[in-house]
């Protein structure tokens, strides 16, 4: 066992295991992205629509200028007539209920948590957190600043537990719930097992969540929204949907995910379900908590990207900061070996699990390139880099089992059009002295892999990090 003193008294305790990945495919992140100046985006043939999807909540941009729009134009509060008694005392209440209520909804909805910060309990209970160390060469992962390299899948089917440790993998055991950090060979945080809220109803609100997305697979079938067999595509057999806003597709600026007015009915009710929106908060939660940094850059690049283009609409506006989620809806949700080379190359891709499995024996996660398997329990949030790590499930067993599970991401065509001037690489060379401003935004390989390395907090930076990001109560317990 070893001990790291962090900054402010905390301590990670954790056992350093040798992962022996040797260095990791030589392009690293200093690869040119071809993929976004090829109109190669993240929606992956989905198609886009500049237009904004039929509403389903009151939403405004989330902006100090931001318009209210018609359907929130302010109106006067309305007061109810008080009952005799202590009419005094009623009637101030009665009014500050109203105003209250007036306030909530005549003021702008942010489009991203603007204000979202750790809660001080949150440091002080995980002031421990468990840790792996290997020898991972981060300068030497397949990526480049803005995207992943994309990698066809080894294997056609999924990958059994039996093969992987017959090739030299290590399974990790991990009850889904105690966090727990992967790091690099110099400290770096690079991946979480973020486990689930010290809260006892949140295996009730998985529940209920997993019943949402299961009777939204149930009635997608019934009414011919989804095929009746499962979805055959190159991240595995099962029913998947896209949702929120992403780049590509032929599209000259982002742009939200179209789909058919019958499935896009079934998600719209999914992604309004309170449960699912608090496990998207809890992924947005822990992309804060181990990762400040790049959670400060997606806030920073995804606000001015919605200020420019109000016409987009991610899934969970004032919740999450992710700007597209895919509904993993199975019935036997198990991904090939894959990487998700459309997303920022530097990000991470949350991902938490449900259904009804064993996870000693199957539904693990498995990190390739760490030669790692991970048990991954149902109701469990885990956070990696999909953009650069290959990454799949093991097959689950049991007469009656079943997987599914909502991940959140974000296209890494959406940083680069917003660095770009909100404009395409096409249309910035174009521009007078477009190459040369191209070239300066871009900067050299070395510089773009240390900018994108030095998000990745490391075990000792990690309360200043957050201090940085969050302001000095966010690193007090």
């Amino acid at each position: 066992m070893d001990e790291v003193d962090l900054a402010d008294g905390e301590t990670c305790v954790g056992i350093n295991i040798d992962l022996n990945v040797g260095p990791l495919l030589s392009e690293a992140i200093t690869a040119a992205y071809d993929n976004f100046e090829n109109d190669v985006g993240d929606n992956e043939g989905a198609p886009l629509s500049l237009e904004p999807p039929p509403r389903r909540f009151s939403l405004r941009l989330a902006s100090t200028a931001a318009a209210t729009s018609p359907e929130t134009t302010p109106t006067s509060p309305t007061f109810k007539k008080v009952m005799p008694g202590n009419i005094e005392r009623q009637r101030r209440r009665e009014k500050a209920k109203q105003r209250r209520k007036f306030k909530k909804l005549n003021t702008p909805v942010p489009m991203i948590p603007i204000f979202w910060k750790p809660k001080p309990c949150t440091i002080k209970r995980y002031a421990v957190i468990a840790f792996s160390k290997g020898k991972l060469d981060s300068h030497m992962l397949p990526a480049s600043l803005w995207i992943g390299k994309r990698q066809s899948s080894i294997k056609s089917q999924p990958w059994t537990l039996s093969e992987l440790l017959n090739l030299g993998f290590r399974v990790h055991e991990w009850d889904g719930s105690t966090p727990h950090a992967l790091l690099d060979n110099e400290d770096r945080i690079i991946a979480a097992l973020a486990g689930k809220p010290a809260d006892p109803t949140w295996d009730a609100a998985v529940s209920n969540a997993s019943a949402a997305m299961l009777h939204a697979r149930i009635t997608g079938k019934r009414n011919g929204a989804f095929n009746k067999d499962p979805e055959s595509h190159r991240r595995g057999n099962f029913t998947a949907i896209p949702a929120g806003v992403s780049y590509g597709g032929g599209q000259t600026q982002p742009g939200n995910l179209v789909l058919p007015p019958k499935k896009r009915e079934i998600v719209d009710k999914v992604l309004k379900h309170n449960d699912i929106k608090r496990i998207a908060g809890h992924q947005n939660s822990n992309l804060g908590f181990f990762f400040p940094l790049i959670y400060d850059d997606y806030r920073s690049h995804l606000r001015r990207l919605y200020e420019h283009s109000p016409n987009l609409r991610p899934n969970f506006p004032n919740i999450s900061v992710y700007p597209a989620c895919t509904l993993n809806l199975g019935p036997c949700t198990l991904t090939l070996d894959h990487t998700d080379p459309g997303n920022v190359a530097y990000g991470l891709c949350a991902i938490t699990a449900m259904g009804n499995f064993e996870p000693k024996k199957g539904g693990h996660i498995i990190l390739f390139d760490l030669k790692l398997v991970i048990e991954f329990p149902p109701g469990a949030t885990v956070l990696i880099p999909s953009s650069v790590f290959r990454h799949g499930n093991t097959p689950i067993v049991g007469e009656g089992a079943w997987r599914m599970s909502l991940t959140q991401y974000c296209a890494g065509g959406l940083f680069q059009w917003v660095q770009y001037g909100f404009r395409t690489a096409k249309s910035l060379i174009l521009s007078p002295g477009g190459k040369e401003l191209k070239k300066e935004i871009d900067g050299k390989p070395a510089d773009r892999a240390a900018r994108a390395l030095a998000m990745f907090s490391t075990l000792e930076s990690l309360a200043k990090d957050r201090e940085r990001v969050f302001g000095k109560r966010a690193t007090q317990g």
